[in-house]
């Protein structure tokens, strides 16, 4: 805990004001949790507001839009002593960044949501999800599998379960009508396979990432929402230089190696989840109105 003694004669909400300009800066303001107090003495909030400048390469635009992050501390005055008792700026820094992979999580799943078989193409191309691909092979060929042959991929089978694509009888794991009514509705295995899959990833996002463990989608879907959440704040589609959309990464999640970052942005353009023209990557119009109307942060921006 960071203290600092401040002598005056002022509020309690005043104090923790100069404190927290003191110890963390002009970008935090401090909120009274009316009527919360300890024993000793007041506990405040301390908001955030994070400053960050973008530019639209096709406008020739420079946007800068500020996020609020409410909550990101709580901060106690006592009384007797006129002193804060307050985190270290180090430890608040860490809080604000939790606090804001939190709500980003939001903004993944929806970029999921509206891009659900692009993604799916791209599991497809990375060879994710085998157990799953192959009980699909199974079902299409024999119109069902045993299960004693996927007994040990119990929480990929309790994925479709719960997605309502399979059931079992007695030994057998079978279709349900969703399933076939999917499969009729697509062109081929190929597409089959990619609508499945996308829409696992985008109804069943964190069970797989924390049930099954299968992370390696994560990045994806980090960088992909990078991209949108100066988007959602602009309000429109922008066209961002790779090291804009690195940044816009490493604020949420921190520093992403060049090599990793170029590799996931090239397999997200194959897709079709971002666009690219020359050194400029911008957006898909129908993901953009999906999340238009969702919010996220407290963002707001400004030329």
């Amino acid at each position: 805990m960071s203290v600092q003694v401040f002598a005056s004669q002022k509020v309690p909400i005043d104090i923790a004001r100069d404190w927290v300009l003191w110890e963390y800066g002009p970008s935090f303001d401090v909120r009274s949790i009316a009527p919360k107090k300890s024993s000793i003495g007041e506990i405040f909030s301390v908001d955030a507001e994070l400053t960050e400048t973008i530019r639209d390469n096709k406008a020739n635009e420079n946007f800068a839009f500020r996020t609020k992050i409410l909550d990101a501390a709580t901060i106690e005055f006592n009384k007797e002593q006129h002193k804060i008792l307050g985190p270290r700026y180090s430890d608040l820094s860490k809080n604000i960044r939790v606090k804001i992979q939190t709500i980003q999580r939001s903004l993944e799943k929806d970029v999921l949501k509206a891009e659900n078989k692009n993604f799916g193409n791209l599991i497809l191309a990375k060879q994710m999800f085998t157990p799953i691909r192959r009980l699909l092979v199974q079902i299409k060929r024999n119109k069902s599998a045993e299960y004693d042959q996927f007994r040990d991929y119990e929480k990929y089978l309790n994925l479709l379960t719960l997605s309502g694509y399979i059931g079992r009888e007695h030994d057998s794991i079978v279709p349900t009508s969703k399933f076939v009514q999917l499969f009729k509705k697509t062109k081929n295995s190929s597409d089959f396979e990619a609508y499945l899959l996308g829409y696992l990833l985008a109804e069943y996002f964190d069970y797989i990432i924390d049930e099954i463990n299968v992370r390696q989608i994560v990045p994806y879907a980090r960088l992909t929402a990078s991209y949108y959440r100066p988007i959602k704040a602009a309000g429109k589609l922008l066209w961002l230089s790779s090291s804009d959309l690195s940044n816009s990464y490493s604020t949420t999640y921190g520093k992403i190696r060049s090599e990793y970052f170029d590799s996931y942005l090239d397999e997200l353009t194959d897709n079709r989840i971002l666009n690219r023209e020359d050194d400029r990557i911008f957006g898909n119009e129908g993901t953009y109105k999906f999340i238009s109307d969702r919010d996220y942060f407290q963002a707001s921006s400004y030329v």
